[in-house]
């Protein structure tokens, strides 16, 4: 009982969600651009976000490093706060590699599809 009454209320936000969304859609569409924005092509628009993305995802990883080194030395000794410190070190370590080697996949795709 307690599965279908979750399941409706899941479904009415859903169906409350699309409907508070859809005048705005609507309204989006028959927009005349801003005389101040600049007309930027794809490319450069897609550039500026995985730019602005990466650099978050950076930020991202350098604060939970920050935060997992301030946790190891605080520990005073607990086995069980070091450890969990680094293992946080590690996948800190582990995200700014990922997103390393997605700005630089990025770039080798970029320049492939741009030649």
């Amino acid at each position: 009982m307690q599965k279908n009454i979750s399941r409706k209320r899941f479904l009415m936000k859903y169906i409350c969600l699309v409907f508070a969304l859809f005048p705005v859609s609507a309204m989006a569409a028959t927009l005349e651009p801003i005389a101040g924005v600049p007309n930027k092509s794809i490319d450069s628009i897609l550039t500026d976000a995985t730019n602005w993305l990466l650099g978050l995802a950076t930020g991202l990883c350098v604060l939970v490093l920050i935060w997992a080194g301030v946790n190891y030395t605080t520990s005073l000794g607990n086995q069980e706060t070091t450890g969990k410190a680094k293992k946080m070190i590690s996948y800190a370590i582990l995200g700014l590699l990922v997103v390393a080697f997605s700005y630089a996949l990025i770039k080798v795709i970029n320049n492939i599809l741009t030649t």
